[in-house]
């Protein structure tokens, strides 16, 4: 009688199991739905160094089984596993990211979620994390190496003073190197005033380096006579994001000077 009564309850119990199984079975069939990623936020921005946050909401009814987080240009992978006896359907996920120190400025970092459900579906999501480009600089260069001949005269440079004798057909010369760290080189105006130099020169047909290199020469006629205090003359570069760099020397004419040839470089860069 007590094995009679034994069999019943094992009869029971792999029966209730078995529809348990059946029930967990047809829940997963009726799944039709992968799971759900929202994002927090618009894409993220940092330096070299330092840690992003990765926010998202993530829902699946049949329940997440794991979250894998991967970013290949950060060398960054992370497993999320979740329980197989309490399904969780929803979950805020907050996954710091370290950008790598030596990662270049400028560049972009995927970052790929993928959820998977307890159903075996699978969601995935990207979402771009920006490493803060450098700030636009420009630079202009002037190679001043001034030996013009005028009437047995030389032209002098001293420092940033230009000075020279005052002739028919006086002209000033310029040699300019322009550059920029990562924008294209728009215009170079020349603007002086006073010497009747006033002219904008369109840099994009002439630049190299994908657009962000240019060598200048050019000879300007000098409009003027006699002796004149300093005058100045101004060297405007823009680059196609609006930014500029100035070179301002001075120039002064006269009509006397010690003849003298010197060779002058010097770098002036201003950031805006």
């Amino acid at each position: 009688m007590k094995k009679k009564h034994y069999l019943v309850t094992l009869f029971v119990t792999l029966l209730v199991l078995f529809a348990i199984s059946c029930g967990d079975d047809n829940e997963n069939a009726n799944d039709t739905q992968p799971p759900m990623i929202e994002f927090l936020g618009e894409e993220l921005e940092g330096l070299p160094g330092e840690t992003v946050n990765i926010k998202a909401k993530v829902t699946d009814d049949a329940g997440i089984n794991y979250i894998q987080i991967e970013c290949a240009e950060f060398e960054f992978s992370e497993r999320i596993p979740f329980s197989d006896q309490n399904y969780i359907t929803e979950y805020d996920l907050i996954q710091a990211v370290i950008i790598p120190g030596n990662v270049e400025r400028g560049s972009v970092g995927e970052v790929k979620v993928v959820v998977y459900d307890h159903s075996g579906k699978s969601k995935t999501e990207i979402l771009n994390v920006l490493v803060t480009p450098e700030a636009p600089r420009l630079e202009i260069r002037q190679e001043m190496g001034f030996n013009i001949v005028l009437n047995g005269g030389v032209a002098h440079v001293d420092n940033n003073d230009v000075t020279f004798s005052v002739a028919d057909n006086l002209v000033l010369p310029v040699s300019l190197i322009m550059e920029s760290n990562r924008t294209k080189l728009k215009t170079l105006t020349v603007k002086g005033t006073a010497l009747g130099i006033d002219e904008t020169i369109d840099l994009t047909a002439i630049a190299t380096d994908e657009g962000r290199h240019v060598e200048f020469t050019k000879d300007y006629p000098i409009s003027t006579s006699g002796d004149l205090d300093k005058k100045q003359v101004v060297f405007t570069l823009t680059d196609e994001d609006g930014n500029t760099a100035k070179y301002d020397p001075m120039v002064s004419v006269k009509s006397t000077f010690a003849e003298h040839n010197q060779k002058h470089t010097k770098i002036f860069t201003l950031d805006t």
